[in-house]
């Protein structure tokens, strides 16, 4: 009877555990020694942002963080979601025709025109460097026909990659009060699509790009992000008035590869420069 009792308690154990982390082994959170030493120093390191993480994509350790689990509107970093999607589902290669609906929401645009017609790859482009909403929305439609079932299955893919502390309501950016990420869970997000498509490396390092459609109109737009260097290799910006300034980046530097992702900044650029500083002085 006791050895019935114990085998269904530990049964029921690991039946919860695989209920609740469902793809968390990967991303399980470690903190470094250099952790332990940076913390020391913290306080005398002054930020004005809402949250920050430091991880270290090599070791998978976080080297500092601020407000790690603090639930915070995300602005277009929104997009790291949709786009992971699109690309779980659909080849580079598809065509996809933009239709009249896909142009009337409010944001940032691309010089797209209704019944045109483009690659993924292109409209992936498009939404990664100059975080174009017309080209997102046109991905979410051609993947689900509608933008409530797309953002259905960005939340159920949130759920297995574990990120506890995120919501959708949209797949752009539109601020609301059930919109919302932490720091460590757009740490996840990032690294995973960023280990995982190597494509994704490559895009954001281009400067300049043409894209022509299926009938040949040529369209050329230029990379703004005034960080990337031969350093600072990825990134994700945008702005919202109730977001503030948000940021991804990753840095290779003296063998390291570390991911930094600021949230609620006043001046994203220059305190990311900051923070890039002061834990690559510390390691």
């Amino acid at each position: 009877m006791l050895e019935n009792l114990i085998l269904f308690f530990l049964s029921q154990k690991i039946s919860q555990n695989f209920q609740e982390k469902p793809e968390n082994i990967f991303f399980e959170s470690k903190i470094s020694s250099i952790e332990k030493k940076i913390s020391d120093e913290k306080k005398s390191f002054r930020n004005f942002w809402k949250a920050g993480e430091v991880f270290d994509l090599k070791s998978w350790t976080v080297l500092w963080w601020k407000n790690q689990d603090l639930k915070l509107p995300m602005a277009s970093l929104t997009k790291l979601m949709s786009i992971l999607i699109i690309l779980e589902n659909h080849k580079l290669s598809e065509k996809v025709k933009i239709d009249a609906n896909s142009d009337l929401w409010r944001g940032s645009h691309v010089d797209i025109r209704i019944w045109e017609v483009f690659t993924v790859w292109d409209l992936i482009k498009w939404a990664l460097i100059k975080s174009w909403n017309n080209a997102v929305i046109a991905l979410a439609k051609y993947n689900s026909w509608t933008v409530d079932k797309f953002v259905e299955k960005m939340n159920k893919r949130a759920f297995e990659l574990w990120l506890k502390n995120t919501k959708f309501q949209n797949p752009i950016w539109f601020d609301d009060n059930w919109h919302y990420s932490s720091v460590w869970d757009l740490a996840v997000l990032a690294k995973y699509l960023y280990q995982k498509y190597d494509f994704v490396r490559e895009v954001v390092k281009m400067k300049k790009w043409v894209i022509y459609s299926q009938n040949w109109r040529r369209v050329e737009f230029e990379n703004t992000n005034k960080l990337l260097s031969d350093e600072v290799v990825w990134m994700k910006t945008w702005t919202t008035p109730k977001a503030g300034q948000c940021l991804i980046s990753i840095v290779k530097k003296d063998w390291k590869e570390l991911l930094f992702v600021v949230l609620g900044s006043n001046n994203r650029f220059w305190e990311t420069r900051s923070l890039i500083k002061f834990i690559f002085s510390k390691i």
